[in-house]
């Protein structure tokens, strides 16, 4: 039992980091773009994906 303990403070430990890289990064992209350093098409066009369509939070 104790070792599931352990193991699920890992992932919860990596889950929290990736979300808060995730996090800043999105914020990178939104600060380009109000700099004018990058169009949504140039992001759409990196990432091969509609970002028009992406979440209420990163908006």
């Amino acid at each position: 039992m104790r070792k599931y303990v352990e193991y699920l403070e890992e992932w919860y430990k990596l889950r929290s980091s990736l979300i808060a890289q995730q996090h800043v990064f999105w914020r990178k992209i939104k600060t380009a773009q109000r700099r004018k350093e990058l169009t949504q098409e140039d992001v759409s066009t990196f990432f091969g994906v509609d970002f028009s369509r992406q979440p209420a939070f990163y908006k």
